[in-house]
């Protein structure tokens, strides 16, 4: 197991460290792409049904039970960090959140250029969100015990909020909720 320290100095001239396990080693070769046509965007039924593209069988695989993390591009939309969702029968689809529809200026049966790479970079934590993590060993603690998606899970919704007090409300949220020793989807 690979392990990194991080450092951060506080403004009162306190430096808080932070230990990260499982640090992938940088490697220089080419990604193969496993993923990379053009693809049509549906719509799941019924109110509320996610847009996606259907995508090919992919055989491989970076995480546990078949789960598979990627990073690329939905014709100018680069991400990372993106988990495609099994459909039951090997295949998988890729959502596309409305923010990116709206940013692409795309709709149902449009078509997109889809490009991906399995994605085995570690789950970036924002800088505020470490500071507050350190105010709260409790919170500090079972954040480190839980799995990196669950990490991911917590900071994506915060970072969702349109305004920046929702986001602050929402860190305030994610502190109890680790401090009560709960993930994100424990309710």
């Amino acid at each position: 197991m690979k392990i990194a320290k991080v450092g951060i100095l506080l403004e009162n001239g306190v430096k808080v460290v932070f230990l990260f396990k499982n640090v992938q080693k940088y490697s220089k070769m080419k990604e193969e792409a496993i993923v990379n046509g053009v693809f049509v965007i549906e719509k799941m039924d019924g109110k509320g049904g996610w847009h996606f593209v259907k995508l090919p069988k992919i055989t491989k695989s970076n995480r546990p039970f078949g789960q598979v993390r990627v990073k690329g591009r939905i014709d100018t939309f680069e991400f990372k960090q993106y988990f495609l969702q099994p459909m039951g029968n090997g295949f998988y689809f890729l959502p596309i959140k409305a923010a990116i529809r709206k940013i692409l200026k795309k709709r149902i049966e449009d078509s997109v250029e889809v490009i991906l790479y399995l994605d085995e970079s570690e789950v970036m934590i924002p800088d505020e969100i470490l500071l507050c993590l350190a105010d709260d060993p409790m919170a500090w603690s079972f954040f480190n015990t839980i799995s990196a998606n669950e990490q991911k899970y917590y900071i994506d919704w915060i970072y969702e909020a349109k305004q920046v007090i929702t986001r602050d409300n929402r860190i305030v949220k994610m502190l109890e909720r680790l401090s009560e020793r709960k993930k994100m989807y424990d309710w």
